[in-house]
């Protein structure tokens, strides 16, 4: 009776105190993946809950070595101070090892108050794993050999271990208490927010085009009751800005996310806004470019990347741990993972875990990003035969990629058709679908996107369903900026000051007004590009070059195909929105702090083809 409640009384105790460490670390430490500081409280308790499972395992590992060994020298067992002390130092070795190994096969670099380290020069070698590693076992070794010198009998031993373990595990119950009563109560009534973009969807993507079949049906069909955008933009032709300035509400020369540089602590995101007002918000996701170091997620209590190892999630270690890039499947997997279908699943099981509060629940679906690899049933052999041999004749073509692309979408929307017919049973359920940016087909010379501000990188579908309020088609234009208003004023939420865009309402209920809409800057392939569209006209203006400034009227050149000279009254015009709009995002991005740059973002657009 007496070992059986010392070991498990040591094991958790050691568990508590690893996941202490390491969580201390963290305010420190921030490799890729690691947890923002301002979620530390709650990377805490996973990281706790982590290594007690952890230490459990590899602590029963050595008891049992130390009984089978004990046994053969025909003892009784393993005395209860010399089973705990192997337990405990087995944890310790194993433990840093095991975070060893992963280090040198996954990490490379890392930062550790303020410097950078590489892991395969000696410095990084000695301050990331030789160092910690020594200190934890000869601080864990002496700590064992004072307790075994001066507590001699078992039962001490077993008091002092369980006092230990109550005291870490008692502070986290606490803690956890205290975070659940904190999280206010919504006031009843208050509607589900599901949010659902899709990765690279072009405005013509969507709906019947020129009398032909569309490639959404579902969404049509589910569009048809809902208020529909033909004119949204988005504010950045890639996706990282584009979602900060979705869930921000702020222009990219504000909040700063690019390439580099994750989204900052200093404005608050839509997420964490309905969290303060008890909503349970959740993200479902497939893009490395949405994973927490990026700092879009912010405030989602619930987060799911589509191939995290489920047990490890279960054990709170994958979106919580500093290493958890390391359990994450490779990008090449898409080809045949049906990655839609995955989300499309985690988000069905998601809906049907209905607690007592609201949800706000983000589902982005990483196709129709490139590379295209559509099921083969979503793709016209015909068609696709047709386009290889156009392509080998007129290279540049584009027409392959786009009939991929466009299988790619009708994938989609087969699947999200699946999800739309359950939310067609919850009619208190606010929906808006979008894209997070466009694609381009050698419209410009060009394929991809991120490098350009045209409209077919810029224009995305957009559309809103709101209870309450009923359906049409609006030709004003809007922008994605506006999303997160929108929801706040409908949910009758306090909008913050850092907002920049404004509520749609107005423009449902059609007394608002149109204003200025802007893009820009672009980062990515060299770009430099902004772009202001005004009553039919758009100026891009090139700010690397600066000279280099066109504009272009969408009523007879919707293609922006031939550009206009500057000097005309038009350009003028726009030139001078431009230009004030650039001058208060100078004095906006001195008050919201932009975060500092981390190497993991440059990583992760490595694996998603952005850089090479």
């Amino acid at each position: 009776m007496k070992r059986a409640i010392l070991y498990p009384a040591t094991v958790l105790a050691t568990g508590f105190a690893y996941g202490l460490l390491e969580g201390l670390l963290a305010l420190g430490f921030r490799p890729g993946g690691v947890t923002p500081v301002e979620n530390f409280p709650l990377s805490l308790v996973h990281r706790c809950l982590f290594y007690a499972i952890l230490s459990a395992v590899v602590g029963a590992s050595t008891f049992l070595t130390a009984a089978v060994v004990a046994r053969a020298r025909r003892r009784r067992g393993p005395s209860p101070a010399r089973a705990a002390a192997a337990a405990m130092l087995g944890c310790a070795l194993a433990t840093n090892l095991f975070w060893a190994a992963i280090a040198i096969s996954k990490l490379k670099r890392f930062e550790l108050w303020g410097r950078e380290f590489n892991v395969w020069e000696p410095a990084g070698f000695f301050a990331f794993l030789f160092g910690p590693m020594v200190v934890l076992i000869v601080a864990t070794a002496l700590i064992l050999y004072k307790l075994s010198g001066k507590i001699k009998t078992p039962r001490r031993v077993a008091a002092a271990a369980a006092a230990a373990a109550l005291a870490g595990w008692g502070i986290l119950l606490i803690w956890n208490v205290a975070q659940a009563t904190a999280r206010p109560e919504p006031p009843a009534g208050y509607p589900d927010v599901f949010l659902i973009t899709l990765d690279a969807w072009r405005a013509d993507a969507f709906g019947p085009d020129d009398g032909t079949k569309s490639l959404t049906p579902n969404i049509d069909r589910f569009a048809e009751n809902t208020y529909v955008f033909r004119y949204a933009r988005s504010q950045a032709s890639w996706t990282l800005p584009s979602f900060a300035t979705i869930f921000t509400s702020q222009y990219p020369a504000v909040h700063e996310a690019a390439a580099n540089r994750p989204l900052g602590t200093s404005q608050p995101t839509l997420a964490e806004i309905l969290a303060s007002r008890g909503y349970d918000t959740r993200a479902v996701v497939a893009n490395e470019l949405c994973l927490p170091f990026t700092g879009v997620t912010r405030g989602f209590r619930d987060f799911h990347y589509w191939n995290m190892v489920g047990w490890l999630k279960t054990i709170g270690y994958y979106d919580t741990n500093l290493f958890f890039p390391a359990f994450r499947k490779g990008r090449e997997e898409k080809r045949d993972s049906r990655i839609t279908t995955v989300l499309t699943d985690a988000t069905l099981k998601r809906l049907e875990r209905r607690g007592g509060r609201p949800f706000f629940l983000w589902l982005h679906y990483l196709d129709p990003h490139a590379p295209y690899w559509p099921p083969p049933e979503y793709v016209d052999a015909a068609v696709i035969e047709s386009a290889k041999r156009r392509s080998r004749k007129m290279p540049g073509d584009g027409g392959l990629r786009r009939e991929n692309y466009n299988g790619e979408v009708r994938y989609v929307d087969h699947e999200l058709g699946r999800i739309l017919r359950v939310l067609e049973g919850r009619p208190n359920t606010v929906v808006i679908i979008s894209s997070d940016h466009g694609e381009e087909f050698f419209e410009h010379g060009g394929v991809d996107h991120g490098h350009t501000v045209y409209e077919e990188l810029l224009r995305v579908p957009l559309i809103v369903k709101l209870p309450g309020y009923g359906s049409g088609h609006i030709n004003m234009p809007v922008d994605l900026i506006d999303i997160a208003p929108t929801v706040l004023d409908y949910l009758g939420v306090g909008i913050p000051i850092s907002i920049q865009g404004r509520s749609l309402l107005p423009a449902i209920s059609d007394f608002g007004c149109e204003r200025p809409s802007f893009a820009g800057p672009t980062q990515l392939k060299g770009s430099s590009k902004e772009a202001v569209y005004y009553k039919g006209n758009k100026l891009i203006y090139n700010y690397k070059y600066r000279d280099a400034a066109a504009w272009y009227d969408l009523a007879d050149d919707p293609g922006e195909l031939w550009p206009k000279p500057p000097s005309d009254y038009e350009a003028v015009e726009l030139w001078k929105l431009l230009t004030d709009w650039r001058a208060a995002n100078a004095r906006l991005r001195q008050r919201y702090r932009a975060a500092s740059e981390d190497g993991a973002i440059r990583d992760a657009m490595k694996t998603m083809g952005y850089v090479k």
